[in-house]
């Protein structure tokens, strides 16, 4: 989260991903993100999860190979703070149930349909934005259930 109450997206797609280029810019035009940082392998991403200005950010995990996911698995502690969605290159019970490990809010394919995905990080970070970015004061939405506490 930043200080405006907007929403980081840290995209891993893969290096030299056209297509992970134009889902970034479709994520940046949604009104609850801050920014979105696109990373072309996991070691990219494991850095930009060790600054602290990435705490909270929502994390779109483009994971096209098999070590890929090995390896995200072996620091999976490193996502224990972020909304974390995976898209995975197959549906084989041992890659699920890897990317099981990896405690995602949302796991679909990477063949997903782009316009589907971004309406999909549009909810989460909307939920993100009420639930972390309220100012105090701010009036609490219909639906939450701590509505009238400070």
């Amino acid at each position: 989260m930043t200080d405006a109450g907007k929403c980081l997206v840290i995209l891993l797609s893969g290096s030299g991903d056209v297509r992970g280029e134009g889902l970034a810019e479709m994520i940046r035009s949604l009104g609850h993100v801050s920014g979105v940082e696109p990373r072309g392998s996991v070691e990219e991403l494991l850095a930009s999860l060790r600054r602290p200005a990435s705490a909270g950010a929502l994390l779109v995990l483009k994971v096209e190979r098999r070590q890929d996911l090995d390896r995200l698995v072996e620091v999976k502690d490193l996502l224990d703070d972020h909304r974390v969605v995976v898209l995975l290159p197959d549906n084989e019970p041992e890659t699920l149930r890897l990317a099981h490990m990896l405690r995602p809010r949302y796991l679909g394919e990477i063949g997903l349909d782009p316009a589907v995905l971004v309406n999909i990080i549009d909810r989460m970070t909307q939920w993100m934005c009420v639930r972390h970015g309220r100012q105090s004061g701010e009036a609490r939405p219909a639906w939450d259930s701590r509505r009238g506490e400070s």
